[in-house]
């Protein structure tokens, strides 16, 4: 959905916004915000963690003991007291 606003139109009403209530940015009206007890609670937002990938390259150069586990076939015996 495409409301039709520029980005300086938006700018504009915030601007108008921060200087009737006496703020200078975001962070202020929100603190005016919650000093005001104009928000009826805080519900922070969910944090999307993603699991590690087990394919990426390594970070550290070379293979760690992190990644040589990674690395060995759970299948084949002996792999894992390989070095």
């Amino acid at each position: 959905m495409q409301v039709g606003t520029t980005e300086q139109v938006v700018k504009n009403y915030l601007r108008k916004i921060y200087d009737k209530l006496g703020v200078a940015d975001r962070l202020e009206l929100a603190l005016y915000s919650m000093h005001r007890k104009l928000l009826d609670t805080y519900v922070p937002l969910p944090i999307e963690r993603k699991p590690p990938n087990p394919l990426a390259v390594s970070t550290n150069g070379g293979l760690g003991q992190e990644d040589e586990a990674l690395d060995a076939d759970p299948d084949e015996p002996g792999q894992s007291e390989k070095r």
